[in-house]
C-alpha cells in the first residue's frame, strides 16, 4: 500500500510540475500558411452550410432566411476568432473580424426591416450590406483568405 501511495504521490508531483520553476516557452507564432489554412477551412464549412439554405423568393421570406444566416454569420464569426494570425496579419485579421460583426449587425436590421414588410429597406440595407461584403472580401484577400473572400457559392 505504501509504495502505490509513494508512486501516486511521485506521479502526481511530476505532473503538477512541482519542484520545477521553469516557464514553459510560448507556443511559436503561427505561420502564414497555417493561419490561411486554417481560416479557409473555417470559412469553407460555412460556406457549405450557407449554400444549403432556401434562397427566399418573397419579402415575406427574407426576414427568416437573414435570421438563419445571421445565426451561420455568428457561428463563423465565432470560430475564426479562435484562429491566431501571424503577427504581420493581427490588425489587418482584427479589422475583417470586425467587418464581420457590423455585416451581422446589419443583418439584425435587415431581417427586422424585411419582417415589418418595408421593401425599400430591405434594398437599401442589401445594398449596404454588399458594399461591406466586399470590403471584408478585399480584407481576406489581401491577408491569402482566398475561401473567406468569396461569396457563399461562388467557387
Amino acid at each position: 500500500m505504501t509504495r502505490r501511495f509513494w508512486f501516486i504521490l511521485v506521479f502526481a508531483l511530476a505532473a503538477a510540475g512541482c519542484g520545477s520553476h521553469h516557464k514553459a516557452a510560448p507556443p511559436p507564432p503561427p505561420t502564414r500558411a497555417d493561419f490561411v489554412r486554417r481560416a479557409n477551412g473555417v470559412c469553407k464549412t460555412y460556406d457549405a452550410k450557407f449554400n444549403r439554405l432556401a434562397q427566399p423568393q418573397t419579402l415575406a421570406e427574407i426576414g427568416p432566411y437573414v435570421d438563419r444566416a445571421s445565426a451561420l454569420i455568428a457561428a463563423e464569426l465565432r470560430k475564426l476568432r479562435a484562429v491566431e494570425p501571424p503577427p504581420a496579419f493581427a490588425v489587418r485579421y482584427r479589422t475583417f473580424l470586425g467587418a464581420g460583426m457590423q455585416e451581422l449587425q446589419l443583418t439584425r436590421r435587415l431581417s427586422k426591416a424585411a419582417k415589418a414588410g418595408n421593401a425599400a429597406s430591405v434594398r437599401g440595407l442589401i445594398s449596404k450590406g454588399q458594399r461591406m461584403d466586399a470590403h471584408a472580401n478585399a480584407l481576406a484577400r489581401g491577408m491569402g483568405l482566398r475561401v473567406c473572400a468569396q461569396t457563399p457559392s461562388s467557387d
